[in-house]
């Protein structure tokens, strides 16, 4: 039986979950993943984040992690588009903290903690960079 959730994940990773389910009900009991659904499953990876694939394969996030190649567990957050945005403040009197909220079209939220600007017009333009960003 399909349940709800499995009915709204994208065709390439339900192949992949039928792969682990077809492998977990034939194998012996206590067999080691073999390096083909092991492969499987990582080649999901950026498009899906490690969490998300963890949850639909029933796998450990930290063991899929250490399967990836060395490349891309150091890339990391740099290799699916996730950039860090730096703004030098100007010292002065009135330095305020701001916390922004962005939220880009598919509902993701970015939260930024702002220490040290002088004025409204840094936030804003801080805020606009965020938008262009997320676009």
């Amino acid at each position: 039986m399909i349940s709800k959730n499995q009915t709204k994940l994208p065709s390439e990773m339900r192949a992949v979950q039928r792969q682990f389910e077809k492998w977990r009900t034939s194998r012996p009991r206590l067999t080691r993943i073999p390096d083909s659904l092991w492969h499987a499953a990582i080649s999901l990876y950026p498009r899906h984040s490690l969490n998300q694939i963890s949850r639909v394969l029933h796998l450990e996030t930290t063991v899929l992690r250490q399967h990836l190649p060395p490349s891309e567990r150091q890339a990391g957050r740099a290799a699916r588009g996730q950039r860090f945005m730096e703004f030098a403040a100007s010292a002065g009197a009135g330095i305020g903290e701001y916390l922004i909220e962005v939220e880009d079209q598919g509902g993701k939220v970015v939260r930024v903690r702002l220490s040290g600007f002088t004025g409204v017009d840094r936030v804003v333009e801080v805020v606009r960079r965020l938008r262009q960003e997320t676009a």
